[in-house]
């Protein structure tokens, strides 16, 4: 019978402790698939997760990336910046529950790695030895049995050597056919336990196309009842960043549109309405608190804005930061970022009382913060935008405006 179908899945594990490395193992535990290698099979200490979500051990990976950079299971690229290593405590492998090794020898031991291989080394009555007469395959604690009784006794594992040669190969063949059939089995059960994975992976990928489909629609509508409803063109919309502090005085209106916080008025300009002031406010005063908006898009560059609020001396200063952050363009950009950008906190009455700061890659002494992105963003460059009190004049309806824009380098002040 198939491991599958005796509910267990057979795992070797490799670079964890001595006792249970590279000793095939009936895992009853469900093993994540993003632990074990999808060409060997081996559970490591780390896997390299390949963007298809395929997973390679880290043997199996540097073999790979010598030769090419295509997933050996689908066939599809990727870069070596895309690739996530993954670890496997050795602690949290240890719980997993297990058979005890000598399950073929008739041990119904289950328990956790950890107490299978303290029971295998100190109490498992299931081990077996070589008869040094019939070489018999016998259990330990029957071998005295075994022998006085003239090897007549049932044996366990392979067949003993007798000294009939028409016995011994009709008894080897036999072997060879149970062999045979077990290899058969062995890949009739994974040729369908792929084609079962196959069939799953192609239904979540059609299911995750029709979402993003619906969602592209509902995104149109929007945009179509935005320009039916307001009335207004994109070239108004672009005019000045100054030009719209009355958002703030209708966040709500603003949220309608976008359903998110964070809207673009061009390829260069983005808004984004802080909500929750008062609560932040009122966290900063235990503790540093940093608000992160959602991604946004400036000249096709993937970008957050990081607004942090730091209680000294009494009084709560507010620091604004740029993050690069990765993006699906990245690929067809020009690395490092070098566009200069604008900040602003912007008061809701009085542009000319608006905050500002600008950062410049160029020029700035934190190049680092605008190489393209390893991980999901860089560190950010800012600084403080109010030292003090005074922010109670930006705030209006618990909430803030903040906008970013690039700028021509030129025109950075």
């Amino acid at each position: 019978m198939a491991a599958a179908e005796m509910g267990y899945a057979i795992k070797c594990f490799a670079d964890f402790d001595a006792d249970i490395n590279w000793r095939p193992t009936k895992v009853l535990s469900a093993i994540q698939r993003i632990h074990s290698c999808s060409l060997c099979g081996v559970v490591p200490s780390e896997t390299k997760v390949l963007p298809c979500c395929h997973a390679l051990c880290v043997s199996c990976y540097d073999a790979l990336r010598h030769r090419h950079l295509h997933c050996p299971i689908e066939g599809s690229p990727f870069t070596e910046s895309q690739v996530n290593s993954m670890h496997l405590q050795e602690r949290h492998l240890l719980n997993y529950q297990v058979h005890c090794w000598n399950l073929d020898n008739g041990c119904q031991f289950v328990g956790s790695l950890l107490d299978v291989s303290s029971h295998f080394r100190n109490e498992c009555s299931f081990h077996h030895v070589t008869c040094t007469r019939c070489h018999s395959y016998v259990l330990r604690r029957n071998i005295l049995d075994h022998y006085e009784g003239g090897c007549k006794d049932e044996f366990v594992g392979s067949n003993p050597l007798v000294p009939d040669h028409i016995l011994r190969s009709s008894k080897a063949t036999e072997s060879i056919m149970t062999r045979l059939a077990q290899i058969e089995t062995s890949l009739e059960d994974s040729v369908s336990k792929l084609c079962r994975e196959t069939s799953s992976a192609i239904r979540e990928m059609k299911s995750t196309i029709a979402v993003q489909t619906r969602q592209l629609t509902e995104l149109k509508e929007k945009q179509a009842q935005v320009h039916l409803s307001c009335g207004m063109s994109m070239d108004s919309l672009n005019t000045s960043v100054h030009g719209i502090p009355a958002v703030i005085r209708h966040r709500f209106w603003a949220k309608a549109l976008v359903n998110s916080t964070v809207f673009n008025i061009s390829r260069s300009k983005v808004c984004w309405v802080v909500t929750d002031v008062e609560k932040h406010l009122d966290e900063a005063r235990h503790q540093r608190v940093q608000v992160v908006s959602d991604k946004f898009v400036l000249e096709n560059y993937s970008a957050r804005l990081c607004l942090k609020l730091v209680q000294g001396n009494g009084v709560i200063s507010v620091h604004l930061f740029f993050n690069i952050c990765r993006g699906p363009k990245d690929d067809d950009l020009r690395w490092p970022f070098n566009l200069p950008v604008r900040m602003f906190l912007v008061h809701p009455r009085d542009r000319l009382k608006s905050r500002a700061r600008s950062v410049d890659p160029t020029s700035t002494s934190y190049p680092h913060c605008y190489y393209r992105p390893v991980e999901e963003n860089n560190l950010g460059e800012g600084g403080t935008m109010i030292d003090g009190n005074g922010l109670d004049d930006f705030v209006v309806s618990n909430t803030l405006l903040v906008s970013a824009e690039t700028r021509d380098t030129n025109d950075v002040t």
